[in-house]
């Protein structure tokens, strides 16, 4: 490491040019330590996915949407769409103030795109026409007769068939046939210069200003704190507008939206700090006028632009001769700044009468613990120990010499930062995240000193957190695992533990009164009767079970999951409703079952064939936004679930009036989709302490009566009218005890027996509530 005399004048001139680059292109943050070094001069970028006008099947999707190839005029600079459609050309020059790109792809009309250098940086949708189709390898930039002629040739031919070309199958069927002919014939006799300006989007850049910080800038005022006690829907402020998700698809918490209508602009901070490709969606969103925001994709790159930082040094009682050191982030090992050279270090083990570091004793080593990336031990030679007045000083100038340490991308802290050390802190799991990893498996964060040990022995598990007296059970294992430099115990349980319907609020992790196994790297037992944070968060995320359709307008949607009744606008605008090639459109949606949560979903829809099928797909993952009841977004579906009518009761009300007593001539209306076949009796019987139930015979149970004394003589008659079941009570005029039950606590129930008049079963799964 140490640096030669005759050497000295080319420290000098490096030292010169680094502190010129970091005044034109970093922050030097002298007071806390830090270097922030350049990392690239460059990031100008050409954004975008690539959009049609035609409908296709969605397992084709990675075919039509890839292999677009993007250059821009007059440069190298060329880019191919993926299978998502995205395009990315990079190293953009800044000194051009206009460019234009050219889009092209074998069966497509090639069009160019003019863009300014200061042009929008979210994404541009650029949409393409599908129907020029190659002659003898050659596309002539128009879509006319010779490329139906050229059709004709392999006109009804499938995929097995040598004369099938996929350039010319557009909806990607795996056939060439007439509905291909029909989506050329949306553009006919167009050419190149046909295409229609690219519109703008109201946003103007996405960036990552820090590691924890986007910031959005709009073209528009944006709406903004309509809400009196917290933001509303489309609101700028509302945090709920945006999902940001790391390259794993795991969604990033955003803790807050600031908007600046100085500059028309919304700052995002995330919980943590971020590094890599993510992805955010903005979707809802409204501008100062009230209209909605196109929704934005786009796929931001987070940077390591900021030093490395010491957040804490320790000592212990147990191993007097170690030091911890945890960083904020992974080190060096190599080279000139290693963290694991001895030699970059000086400590003081007496500070309390003034400070004199020196070089760590000789025979001292320093390691990276197995456990963490990001904490190294320091074991002193000869023989020494720590005490409570002992510092640390993390790189120093002695001489011609200097001795510093950096991150592993190279961003060097300034020699001589000090840091005292503190007495090692118990291990604990206490208010610490704790996670469901599969049916059998849940995990839960550490904090303290990294463990090198565990048994499951110390530890208890509840899955009835919220109950009034849960009951905790033994692990039936547990391991060290670590997830992004971060150390979690891993605990198994029981097969089929959890699933989709857990709810997270109720499963909880603690440790016993005296843990004896789980061990710290300086010998310390983790913390006993230590309680972790409930559940945030599950791999067993929402996804759409079963569809049907219910009438000429709606259709029914059964998830296997919950999602809160807040979410039904996300839900819209994270599905798409097929019925053959056409798309529905929903135009709303509610729950069944619940007013707040549910796993049954209403959809008002435009015009539906009830002889035919529909299909409901998602959106692909990066773009689902609605959550589910336990704050996971949904699983994405892209193939979809087709499903056509089914018998159902989508509804149920009654004339009564709900939380008294039944009346007279009260009725009670059960809504069909479908006529049924026949009906019987029905009869008031006894439910739970103070409840009582109507059983009707052959069709089903409708719940949440009051009653004290059922056996009061009421009676109900039951008719079929028209696609409905009409109960009527007969009440004795000398009272009754039986009453309503509150709003949205009474539930109709459907028999298994029950049928329609071509004898087919009710949906038992849908349960409307009055």
């Amino acid at each position: 490491m140490a640096i030669q005399t005759k050497k000295l004048y080319k420290i000098v001139i490096s030292i010169g040019m680094l502190l010129l680059l970091q005044l034109i292109f970093t922050t030097v943050a002298i007071g806390e330590g830090n270097i922030i070094l350049p990392k690239d001069m460059n990031q100008n970028k050409v954004t975008g996915f690539i959009v049609f006008d035609f409908n296709y099947n969605w397992t084709s999707s990675a075919i039509i949407k890839s292999g677009f190839q993007l250059e821009i005029l007059g440069t190298d600079l060329t880019a191919t769409s993926d299978s998502r459609g995205y395009f990315e050309i990079n190293n953009v020059p800044q000194n051009v103030e206009e460019f234009t790109i050219r889009i092209s792809k074998a069966g497509y009309l090639a069009r160019e795109v003019k863009l300014l250098n200061s042009y929008d940086k979210t994404q541009t949708n650029i949409e393409m026409w599908a129907g020029d189709i190659p002659n003898d390898g050659v596309q002539d930039d128009i879509i006319n007769m010779k490329d139906i002629m050229a059709m004709a040739k392999s006109f009804n031919v499938t995929y097995e068939d040598p004369s099938y070309a996929e350039y010319k199958d557009l909806n990607g069927d795996n056939a060439i046939n007439m509905s291909d002919i029909l989506i050329m014939a949306k553009h006919f006799n167009t050419n190149t210069g046909s295409y229609p300006a690219i519109e703008q989007s109201i946003v103007k850049n996405i960036e990552a200003v820090r590691e924890d910080t986007i910031k959005i800038t709009f073209s528009k005022d944006m709406q903004s704190n309509s809400g009196l006690s917290s933001p509303l829907y489309g609101d700028v402020e509302n945090v709920a507008q945006y999902t940001i998700k790391n390259s794993d698809g795991v969604i990033i918490t955003i803790s807050n939206a600031i908007y600046s209508a100085a500059d028309r602009s919304v700052t995002l901070v995330l919980s943590g700090k971020q590094s890599g490709d993510c992805s955010i969606s903005i979707i809802g969103l409204k501008d100062k006028l009230g209209q909605e925001v196109e929704p934005v994709y786009r796929i931001i790159n987070i940077y390591d632009m900021t030093a490395p930082t010491v957040k804490n040094v320790y000592y212990s009682d147990t191993s007097k001769n170690k030091i911890i050191v945890v960083y904020d982030e992974e080190m060096a090992t190599s080279g000139l700044y290693s963290v694991l050279l001895p030699e970059n270090y000086r400590w003081d083990n007496d500070i309390s009468n003034g400070t004199n570091y020196e070089v760590l004793p000789a025979g001292s080593t320093v390691a990276v613990l197995p456990t963490d990336s990001k904490v190294v031990v320091i074991s002193l030679g000869q023989g020494r120990e720590t005490t409570s007045n002992t510092s640390l000083k993390f790189g120093s100038i002695s001489g011609s010499v200097i001795y510093a340490v950096s991150d592993k991308a190279g961003n060097l802290m300034i020699p001589g930062m000090t840091r005292n050390a503190d007495l090692e802190p118990r291990v604990t799991i206490a208010d610490q995240p704790l996670e469901i990893t599969s049916g059998s498996t849940l995990r839960v964060r550490v904090t303290g000193v990294n463990l090198v040990q565990v048994s499951q022995e110390d530890f208890a598990y509840t899955l009835t957190y919220n109950s009034a007296a849960p009951s905790y059970l033994t692990p039936l294992s547990a391991k060290l695992v670590d997830k992004e430099g971060i150390q979690y115990i891993e605990f198994t349980v029981p097969q089929d533990t959890f699933n989709a319907y857990t709810d997270l609020s109720n499963v909880q992790m603690k440790t016993v009164v005296n843990p004896k196994a789980t061990i710290s790297a300086l010998g310390t037992a983790i913390t006993g009767n230590a309680a972790s944070a409930v559940a945030n968060y599950s791999t067993f995320r929402t996804s759409i079970k079963s569809v049907s359709i219910y009438d000429y307008y709606s259709v029914i949607v059964k998830l296997e999951g919950k999602i809160f009744a807040s979410e039904l606008n996300n839900f819209i605008y994270s599905v798409i409703l097929f019925q053959g090639m056409n798309s529905i459109a929903i135009n709303g949606a509610s729950l069944i079952g619940s007013d707040t949560c549910s796993n049954t979903i209403l959809l008002n829809t435009g015009a539906i064939d009830v002889t035919g099928t529909v299909t409901l797909k998602t959106l692909p993952d990066v773009f689902v936004t609605v959550k589910d009841f336990n704050g996971l977004c949904i699983k994405g579906n892209t193939t979809g679930v087709s499903g056509r009518s089914v018998f159902v009761a989508g509804n149920i009300s009654t004339t009564g009036a709900m939380g008294k007593k039944v009346k007279n001539g009260d009725t009670i209306t059960i809504s069909l989709n479908m006529a049924p076949q026949k009906v019987s009796t029905a009869v008031v019987e006894p439910d739970v302490s103070g409840k009582a139930k109507l059983v009707i015979a052959g069709v089903g149970t409708i719940t949440g009566f009051t009653c004290n004394d059922y056996d009061s003589g009421i009676t109900a008659n039951v008719i079929i009218k028209e696609r409905q079941i009409v109960i009527t009570f007969n009440v004795p005029s000398e009272g009754n005890s039986l009453g309503f039950g509150a709003v949205n606590t009474m539930k109709f129930v459907p028999d298994p027996t029950f049928t329609n008049i071509a004898s087919e079963p009710v949906d038992v799964g849908v349960t409307p509530i009055f």
